[in-house]
Formats: structure tokens, C-alpha cells, sequence
């Protein structure tokens, strides 16, 4: 048997600890601390690689409840536009998200109005290319809506999440979509009895269009996350009860290939610390994988990312003792286990939200408290990118991937797939976690496309194992996990 370590540079070809460059967008002085706010989704980019961001910002020191929401973009290699508010000032305005229309040039973004302490209404703002921008209220009835989540689909459909306050103990999920360019609004309906509570939800739409919503309920008086489907924006959707193990509040990421990836913070009783913890599934039929610990940090994930071969990168905000926030870290899994380094360094920073752009360059968001009576809304971008490192000197390499094998966690079975533009020979081993050589899967020739090769792993013990492709143009590594 050889032996050969292998090469953690092929698995993790970023910096996780690169420097990240500084820029301020807004800056104020007050006399009270949190001046500034973003949410999960308050970063887009566009396929010019333009940054999009918007924020809650309170206009009066005397008046708590002054907040209301603003715009500014980033082109490459230029300034930050000047700060543009896309709500009015008669009503609070808070919790906003964007996302980019691409075809259709526009900006979509939704965000809470408040009309007083007990009535609150679902509003999205439109831009077109020039920034001229309209509002529209999704709901209009008399009751508290909050925490929404925005998402858009391959066709440009915009799909909005949210918590409705039904009346005083009846709290429901709602959802719309502007399917034909006409919005049309569903409440979810599960069949599990709950406490009529539920916690911020989280949307995603896979690549087939399908809607993914997962959020968090009070059932026998636990908490227990619920997942709820709907296949074709129809009225109808699936329901689900993750494990009891499932039980914080989170992030839903879908992937390329459909794989239900679920971000979530606990804490044993809601007190502290917090914890971040990592889940997914593979398929409809397959179980959630047990919750993850991503260690050595305390505190919560505030914006999830997937790159393009499938893995995490988060932003984390820390809590210290009482929930006090401190600090901006960002988190990947891109070298087959969690790592995470400071963001930030000076302040006190808090309400982060995380992007990739196109080249894979990681951008930060976040409100920054400088002094008792100064804050800023910064950016930071990483010095490198967070995808790994291609060598474009061959038009190849852009074509080839290496997919995480299926099923994964895997008992006896699992399959490695793998894609190449053209007829080459292929080399695929299989590696333990010391980097030794376990066993050649195959040496040969394949064709251009996807191919799936299968393992068997019946004579091997419980662990962490890799599996490495080989070509000529190009070299590939990713982590599996056998469980028996």
C-alpha cells in the first residue's frame, strides 16, 4: 500500500484567513448605539458583477422608532453611490432584502412597514434600470407582518416569505409570488398541532423552481422545525417535521443538484451560549443528517452562500455574555471540516450579511459602532477569493467538476460523479483521513460528459474518507462520510 497526503491546498484552495479590505458606504453620529441594520439577504450582485445593498437606518436620534430603508450600489473598480431612501418616513421600516431580476433589469426589495405597534404590512419596492423606484403593499389587512425572506427563481419569478400575525394567538406563515407578473398570497396550513408560534422563516427555490420554505414552531410544547414544499406554484404543499435534534431557528440553502442544506442557531432553554449547527438531505426520500457543530464559535449565523461545487461559506455574528454582539466572522466547510476568521477588527460589529460575487470574492455587510456616539455602515471584500484558486491557461478546467458523492452520509453504497468536456483519461482514488491510499476506483478513458462510478466500501470501518480525480487539466478532492 502507498502512502500519500493529500493535498489540502486541491481541497481548500482559499485563504481562510485572508485580510478583508475596508469601505464605508454610510456614516452618522448619534448618541444611541444601533443607528444601522441589514438582514440575511441585504447584498446582491448582478451578472456585471455590481454590489446592491440595502439597509434599515434610523433618520431621528429622539425617535426610537424612525427607521426606514435605503439603497446604494457598487460597480466594479468604482465609489459607493450615495445612500437613496426607498421608503417613506411616515412609517417604520425594517428588515430588508434584495435580489437582482437580470433579464428584466430590475431591483427587487421587501421590507416590513409599520403602520403602528399593532399593524404592519409586507411592502416591495421595485426599481427599473435608471433607479427609479415603486412600492407596492403584499398585504393590507390590520394585523403585525414580519420577518420577510425574498427568493427568485431561473424564470425571474420573485417569491416572498413571511410571519403573519393572524391575531393575537394565531400565527401563520404566509407566502407570495408574482407568477405572470401577478401577486397572489398563500397561508400555509400544516398538519401538525403547534402553539401557534413560528420563528423567521427561510425561503429558497431549488434549480427546478421548486418552492422550499423551513421555519420553526412550538409542537407539544418543544420546538420542532417544519419544512413545507410546493412542486409547481400551485396551492398545494408538502409538509414535513425535521428531527427533534433539528430544533433552532436557521437558514435553508438549496443546492445545483437539489441537496436541502439547513444553517441553524441553539441554544439549550434560549439561554446562552448560542451554538451554530449544520444539517442536510440529499433527496425527498433520504433522512436529515445529524446536526453538525460548527466549533469553537458562540454565536449566530446571519447570511449562507453556496459556491458552485456545493460548499458553505457563512457569515457569523458573536454573541458574548447577555447576547451582546462583538464581532463579524466568516465560516466555510471548503477544506472538508468548519474553519472560521474574524472579519472585522475594529468596533463593535453586528447584523452582518454575506455574497459572493462572480469570481468568487466574499462581501460583508455590517453595521459598525465605532464610539458610544459614532456608527457606519461598512463593506468588506476579502483580499481573495473564497471558491479556490482555477488556472484559467486552459479553456478546460471551467468545464470539469468532481460532485459530492450520493448518498452522504453512505452505509455500504455511495456514487462519485464526476464531469469532462472532452474524451481523457480519468483517474479517481479513494484516500483515509492520514492521506493514505485506500483503493484506485478507476485509470482509464471516459468520454465528454457526467459519469457515475460506484463504491463499494463494505470492507472498510466507520470514518471520514476522500476521494481525488485526476486528469491532465485537472485535480479535484472532496470529503465523505462512511457510517456503519
Amino acid at each position: 500500500m502507498s502512502y500519500i497526503i493529500v493535498n489540502l491546498s486541491i481541497l481548500y484552495a482559499s485563504n481562510i484567513s485572508a485580510q478583508w479590505i475596508t469601505g464605508k458606504i454610510d456614516t452618522i453620529t448619534h448618541n444611541k448605539s444601533i443607528n444601522y441594520a441589514v438582514s440575511p439577504n441585504s447584498i446582491a450582485i448582478d451578472n456585471q458583477n455590481t454590489i446592491h445593498v440595502v439597509w434599515q437606518k434610523r433618520e431621528i436620534e429622539s425617535v426610537p422608532e424612525s427607521w426606514r430603508v435605503y439603497y446604494s450600489r457598487k460597480i466594479v473598480n468604482g465609489n459607493w453611490s450615495s445612500p437613496v431612501p426607498i421608503s417613506d418616513t411616515l412609517q417604520k421600516s425594517v428588515y430588508p432584502s434584495i435580489v437582482v431580476a437580470n433579464k428584466l433589469r430590475k431591483l427587487f426589495v421587501t421590507y416590513v412597514k409599520s403602520l403602528n405597534n399593532f399593524v404592519s404590512r409586507i411592502a416591495v419596492a421595485v426599481a427599473d434600470e435608471k433607479l427609479k423606484w415603486q412600492s407596492i403593499n403584499l398585504t393590507n389587512d390590520s394585523v403585525q407582518n414580519t420577518w420577510p425572506s425574498i427568493a427568485i427563481d431561473k424564470n425571474e419569478n420573485i417569491h416572498v416569505a413571511w410571519l403573519g400575525f393572524d391575531s393575537l394567538f394565531l400565527n401563520k406563515i404566509k407566502y407570495s409570488n408574482n407568477k405572470n407578473g401577478v401577486w397572489k398570497t398563500l397561508t400555509l396550513n400544516d398538519s401538525f398541532v403547534g402553539d401557534n408560534y413560528y420563528a423567521v422563516p427561510s425561503l429558497s427555490i431549488s434549480p427546478l423552481g421548486k418552492v422550499n420554505i423551513l421555519y420553526l414552531s412550538i409542537v407539544g410544547g418543544q420546538p420542532r422545525n417544519v419544512y413545507a414544499e410546493n412542486e409547481n406554484l400551485g396551492t398545494e404543499w408538502n409538509f414535513e417535521l425535521l428531527p427533534a435534534s433539528i430544533n433552532g431557528s436557521g437558514i435553508l440553502k438549496i443546492s445545483k443538484k437539489g441537496k436541502l442544506n439547513y444553517i441553524f442557531n441553539y441554544s439549550k432553554d434560549f439561554q446562552f451560549p448560542v451554538h451554530v449547527y449544520y444539517t442536510s438531505k440529499e433527496s425527498k426520500l433520504s433522512e436529515w443528517t445529524s446536526p453538525e457543530l460548527i466549533p469553537e464559535f458562540d454565536g449566530v449565523c446571519t447570511s449562507v452562500e453556496l459556491d458552485d461545487d456545493d460548499f458553505m461559506h457563512l457569515s457569523l455574528d458573536s454573541l458574548e455574555l447577555a447576547f451582546k454582539t462583538g464581532k463579524v466572522y466568516y465560516a466555510t466547510n471548503r477544506s472538508g471540516f468548519w474553519r472560521s476568521s474574524p472579519v472585522s477588527n475594529k468596533g463593535l460589529t453586528y447584523f452582518s450579511s454575506f455574497k459572493l460575487d462572480i469570481k468568487g470574492f466574499g462581501h460583508v455587510i455590517s453595521s459598525n459602532q465605532l464610539t458610544f456616539n459614532s456608527s457606519e455602515l461598512v463593506h468588506f471584500m476579502s483580499e481573495n477569493s473564497l471558491t479556490g484558486i482555477k488556472n484559467n491557461s486552459t479553456n478546460y478546467l471551467e468545464d470539469y467538476n468532481l460532485f459530492q458523492n450520493y448518498p452522504n452520509p453512505f452505509n455500504s453504497y455511495t456514487v462519485i460523479e464526476f464531469s469532462i468536456p472532452k474524451s481523457q483519461r480519468v483517474k479517481i482514488t479513494i484516500y483515509n483521513v492520514l492521506g493514505e491510499e485506500i483503493r484506485i476506483l478507476t485509470k482509464e478513458n471516459f468520454g465528454s460528459g457526467i459519469h457515475k462510478i460506484n463504491f463499494d466500501s463494505a470492507y472498510l470501518s466507520s470514518g471520514i474518507y476522500f476521494y481525488k480525480i485526476e486528469t491532465k487539466f485537472f485535480s479535484s478532492a472532496k470529503k465523505m462520510l462512511l457510517i456503519k
